[in-house]
């Protein structure tokens, strides 16, 4: 089972226009979470919570950054992933990255 928070995705099909069909990304947990593109997976913009892992580039800025801000989603709310090329993408919770550890 792919976690929520921290999770690759690959696609093998294929839309009439190349690009990935869009999906919704909800939030059950109890707190805010960031659903953020990354190139890969590392810690987040809240230094205590990142368990010794540097900010990975896409994170560093937190919501000063609008790429960060807009991935944003609140308790029980949901978000559509539009727009994807085919192939493999991978997403984190800026805010909490730890809590997405595998294993």
């Amino acid at each position: 089972m792919e976690n929520p928070i921290r999770s690759g995705i690959s696609s093998r099909t294929r839309s009439a226009s190349g690009r990935e069909p869009p999906f919704s990304v909800v939030d059950q947990g109890g707190e805010p979470h960031t659903f953020t593109e990354v190139k890969q997976f590392g810690g987040g913009f809240i230094p205590g919570l990142n368990d010794g892992q540097a900010p990975v580039p896409e994170c560093a800025a937190g919501f000063s950054d609008v790429a960060v801000a807009r991935t944003r989603i609140l308790q029980g709310s949901t978000s559509l992933v539009t727009g994807l090329s085919k192939g493999t993408h991978y997403f984190q919770c800026c805010i909490h990255p730890v809590d997405a550890r595998e294993g």
